[in-house]
């Protein structure tokens, strides 16, 4: 059979790797312009930021496994250093999972997964329609490609309801799943703050991750640290002007370090459907009579890992 995966995030690529294994013909489209989704890196005067997914730290066997394949193949690595809680200017060490990172950066993993793969970059789906029984796609401006045997969506559920049309019943539970934003702030120091540790979670005011990128093996560079808005503050601010969101959350990593930043460059990312508030609950989902299936890390919760098991789970439902 010939299939579509729409999405090259990591459950996507897991699916479709499902799919070629078993000897289907598959074509991956995605809107961006290069792997990575939740684990994109941006890359800045020699620094590296990982401002989506920051790392993994692998809870199911089967993912750590996954995990130990990428470490093996030199695009991930350990990533030591303490982790700790912030709360009234006090930092305490917490017990974290191991972590791992990508090499050079998170989306080093994801062009691992796809190595294999057929991806078409720049090729945003408009519209998918089951005519024949037989899927067809049409990118935006108009392109149609097909047909497909087989479709799979791997994008944010507020991505794929629209595309669901030919099947409303998957649409309607789709739809059902709510999401929170996360402005992340990328800043590039001239000067290194006075603390010890890679990672914060502050436990009160509008942060919710504090990450130390150069501290992550292979990123000797300048101190580039990224810094997570917590939903309640990204929703409250999701439409301000990035330039507003950069000076307020410069003011709170401040805050968080305890003494004001030397700032060299500094800019904000957006992520408007960043973490799953209501996920859908079950791995993914399939229409076994039309080859139809849905998958997501929304579909579990809202980490890398969650992409991946959802992937592998729609793969094995449709291969067997």
């Amino acid at each position: 059979m010939r299939g579509v995966v729409i999405g090259a995030g990591l459950a996507g690529l897991t699916a479709a790797a499902h799919l070629r294994r078993a000897g289907h013909g598959v074509l991956v489209l995605d809107k961006g312009r290069g792997a990575g989704g939740r684990a994109s890196t941006r890359r800045g005067e020699g620094a590296r930021f990982d401002h989506g997914a920051c790392h993994v730290a692998p809870r199911e066997p089967a993912f750590a496994r996954v995990v130990s394949e990428w470490v093996a193949a030199g695009v991930a690595a350990p990533w030591g250093g303490s982790a700790v809680e912030l709360a009234h200017g006090v930092a305490t060490p917490v017990a974290a999972a191991p972590a791992f990172v990508g090499q050079p950066g998170m989306s080093a993993v994801i062009r691992h997964a796809g190595r294999e793969e057929t991806i078409r970059y720049r090729a945003r789906a408009a519209a998918l329609r089951f005519e024949r029984d037989r899927w067809e796609v049409t990118l935006e401006g108009g392109e149609r490609l097909g047909p497909f045997e087989l479709a799979v969506l791997a994008v944010p559920a507020a991505q794929a309801t629209p595309l669901l049309e030919a099947a409303p019943e998957l649409a309607a539970r789709v739809a059902a799943v709510e999401f929170e934003p996360c402005w992340s702030l990328l800043a590039q120091l001239a000067a290194e703050p006075d603390v010890a540790w890679r990672l914060a979670l502050p436990s009160e005011g509008p942060l919710a991750r504090v990450s130390r990128e150069h501290t992550k093996p292979g990123r000797a560079g300048p101190p580039a640290w990224v810094v997570q808005a917590n939903g309640a503050w990204s929703r409250k601010h999701v439409e301000d002007d990035p330039q507003a969101v950069v000076d307020a959350l410069l003011v709170e990593l401040a805050r968080a370090t305890g003494g004001t930043p030397d700032v060299h460059t500094a800019t904000a990312h957006r992520w408007r459907f960043a973490r799953a508030t209501r996920p859908l609950g079950v791995t993914h989902l399939h229409d076994a009579g039309r080859r139809l299936g849905v998958c997501g890390d929304w579909c579990l919760g809202s980490e890398l890992e969650d992409a991946y098991l959802s992937g592998a789970a729609l793969g094995r439902a449709f291969v067997g």
